[in-house]
């Protein structure tokens, strides 16, 4: 019955991913770089070497995400 109700909790996270997953328009290089130099600088502005170097991978990540759904 365990696993009956783990599937059961799973099937609407499955479907909501299915649903943000096929309605993700692609980006454009340009834009991924526009929205990475734009991050970039609101990291700058950040006090503290810690919390710029977050904000930067944090950056990069998003960056990265952006390229991956372009292919």
């Amino acid at each position: 019955m365990t696993s009956i109700k783990r599937l059961g909790f799973l099937v609407p996270v499955f479907a909501a991913l299915t649903i943000v997953i096929g309605s993700a328009k692609p980006a454009s290089a340009e834009q991924c770089t526009q929205d990475l130099l734009g991050c970039y600088q609101q990291a700058a502005t950040l006090d503290g070497f810690w919390q710029r170097t977050a904000a930067g991978l944090d950056c990069e990540l998003n960056y990265a995400s952006c390229v991956y759904w372009m292919f």
